[in-house]
């Protein structure tokens, strides 16, 4: 799962959160964020760059993702 969460912190910049949620070999749920960073703006293009840069830069295919999260993040 790819988790995606903007927040914008006390100065007003738009900080951006990409997390990934996996079982692993023995059914345990882990969780780890492996992405921050400050965005000029949510518009959805820039959200779905960001994304796609984190997947090809750690080498996870997009197909091997069986779900998404957004967190108040509407315009997605």
């Amino acid at each position: 799962m790819i988790i995606a969460d903007e927040a914008t912190d006390v100065s007003k910049n738009e900080q951006f959160n990409i997390s990934i949620r996996w079982v692993s070999d023995e059914y345990t749920i882990c969780e780890e964020s492996i992405r921050l960073e400050q965005l000029p703006n949510t518009f959805t293009n820039t959200l779905v760059a960001v994304i796609i840069d984190m997947l090809g830069h750690c080498n996870l295919p997009l197909v091997m993702c069986r779900d998404q999260a957004y967190d108040g993040a509407a315009n997605m």
